[in-house]
């Protein structure tokens, strides 16, 4: 992966996902929708339908990952889609300094209350945002959506990276529910990015928390 993209997604995940490790790989099984399989996994609490022939991972970091089978890319600058979730608490705020034992004051008050609402979370991570965090030519753009059947935020955006021909670009869709956030995140090379947006559509119109 190029280096830019691969610090970004890492600090992206960091800030977003906080220090949990996932274990669980999850289910999958049979959909009642064409071109899909459904997949379950307790740990993350969702479940959501994945397009047949994309190839499918869990990251340590607590992301179930689909990757389309885009050839004329390497497996790493495929078009993706990510699901996660994770604590509010366990999150960072913006720039805010950690500690690697997670018991300095430091750390503390680097987490985000628990009590964050929707809209907060939200400028929590339009904050971060950036033509420093990101990259150059920095686009942003924010409107209310639906997720899981709660109240959501859609989170578009994209930038230049140097070792690539054309712009990177960005669709994160979250919600918070009972002190969670819950999260779909689509990436994709500019030229292609418009290919897999009905596949985006049928996986967040999927989208379920478990109980």
């Amino acid at each position: 992966m190029y280096p830019k993209l691969l610090s970004v997604l890492s600090l992206s995940s960091l800030l977003l996902l906080g220090c949990n490790t996932y274990v669980d790989s999850g289910k999958v099984s049979k959909s009642v929708v064409a071109g899909y399989t459904q997949y379950s996994n307790k740990t993350i609490n969702a479940e959501v339908l994945t397009p047949n022939g994309w190839s499918t991972q869990v990251t340590a970091g607590g992301e179930y990952v689909m990757t389309s089978p885009d050839a004329k890319r390497t497996q790493e600058r495929r078009p993706a889609i990510a699901i996660s979730s994770s604590p509010v608490n366990t999150l960072s705020k913006t720039g805010a300094a950690s500690s690697i034992d997670g018991t300095s004051e430091a750390y503390k008050n680097s987490r985000l209350p628990s009590s964050i609402t929707l809209e907060a979370f939200k400028n929590n991570r339009l904050a971060f945002l950036t033509e420093e965090n990101m990259g150059p030519k920095l686009r942003v753009s924010t409107k209310k959506s639906r997720l899981a059947k709660h109240d959501a935020y859609e989170i578009s955006y994209s930038y230049k990276v140097k070792e690539l021909p054309q712009r990177l670009m960005f669709q994160e869709t979250f919600t918070l529910v009972e002190g969670k956030v819950y999260r779909v995140t689509y990436y994709a090379d500019e030229d292609v990015y418009a290919n897999y947006l009905k596949e985006l559509q049928v996986v967040k119109s999927s989208y379920r928390i478990l109980k």
